[in-house]
C-alpha cells in the first residue's frame, strides 16, 4: 500500500497504513458534514421563504378577522334591539330604531380566509421544513378551526334564508314611501316566529364571535411564532 503521507521514518508499515486510514475517514466525515451543513442551509432558506409568505397571509387574515367579529357583534346589537321591540307598541322613534335594526341584521358578512400559502404548504408536504414542532403543530390545526367556524356560517345562513322567506311570506315586500309602513312594521313587530328566527340568529353570531376569537388567538400565536423563526 503506497502512503497518502510521507512515510515514518521508522518504515512502519502499520504506521503509515493507520494514519492514511485516519485521514480518509476524516476526509469523509468533513465531507459528509459539509453536505449535511449545505443541505441544511438550503432547507432554512426555503424555511424562511414559506414562513413569510405564510406571515403576509396570517396578517391579513387576522386584519378581516377582526372586522368580521366586529360586524358579528353589530348583528348580535341589532338582534337584541329587534328582539326588545318585539310585540311593543310602536311610535316614530320606535319605527326608525326598528328600521335600522333590520337593516343592520341584514348586513351579514363571514370570514373567508386566504389559504394560497399554507394549502400549498401542506398539500406539498413541506410542512416539515418548519423546524419548530409547535408552529408546525398551530398551522396543522388552524384549517379546522376555520372549518368549525364555516358550520356556523351555514347554520346563520340557515337562519337568514328561512327568516326572509318567512318575512316575505306573511308579509311581502314594505314600500318604504306608501301609508302601510307604519302598519307593516307594527305587524311585524308582533310577529312570534320572526322573533324566534332573529333569536336564532342572535344565537349563532354569538357563537361565530367566539370561534372567531379561537381562530384570532390561534392566529395571533402562529403569527408570533413565526417571527420568532425568522428572527432567529
Amino acid at each position: 500500500m503506497k502512503s497518502i503521507l510521507r512515510p515514518s521514518k521508522d518504515g512502519s508499515f502499520v504506521a503509515d497504513a493507520l494514519r492514511d486510514l485516519i485521514v480518509v475517514v476524516v476526509s469523509i466525515l468533513a465531507a459528509l458534514w459539509l453536505e449535511s451543513w449545505w443541505q441544511d442551509r438550503q432547507s432554512r432558506a426555503e424555511e424562511a421563504l414559506l414562513l413569510a409568505g405564510l406571515r403576509t397571509e396570517f396578517v391579513a387574515n387576522r386584519a378581516q378577522l377582526v372586522e368580521k367579529i366586529a360586524v358579528w357583534a353589530g348583528i348580535v346589537e341589532a338582534a337584541e334591539i329587534a328582539h326588545r321591540l318585539m310585540r311593543k307598541p310602536l311610535d316614530e322613534a320606535a319605527i326608525a330604531e326598528a328600521q335600522t335594526a333590520l337593516v343592520d341584521i341584514s348586513l351579514m358578512s363571514f370570514f373567508d380566509p386566504r389559504q394560497g400559502q399554507l394549502t400549498s404548504l401542506i398539500s406539498s408536504g413541506k410542512l416539515g421544513l418548519v423546524q419548530s414542532p409547535g408552529l408546525r403543530a398551530k398551522i396543522a390545526d388552524w384549517p379546522s378551526l376555520v372549518a368549525d367556524l364555516d358550520l356556523e356560517r351555514a347554520i346563520a345562513l340557515h337562519d337568514i334564508t328561512d327568516g326572509y322567506l318567512a318575512y316575505m311570506t306573511l308579509y311581502g315586500d314594505i314600500n318604504w314611501n306608501d301609508g302601510t309602513f307604519e302598519t307593516e312594521y307594527q305587524e311585524i313587530f308582533t310577529s312570534r316566529e320572526l322573533d324566534n328566527l332573529i333569536g336564532g340568529l342572535r344565537t349563532n353570531m354569538q357563537r361565530s364571535i367566539s370561534e372567531g376569537n379561537v381562530i384570532l388567538q390561534a392566529t395571533d400565536e402562529i403569527i408570533a411564532l413565526i417571527d420568532d423563526e425568522l428572527r432567529g
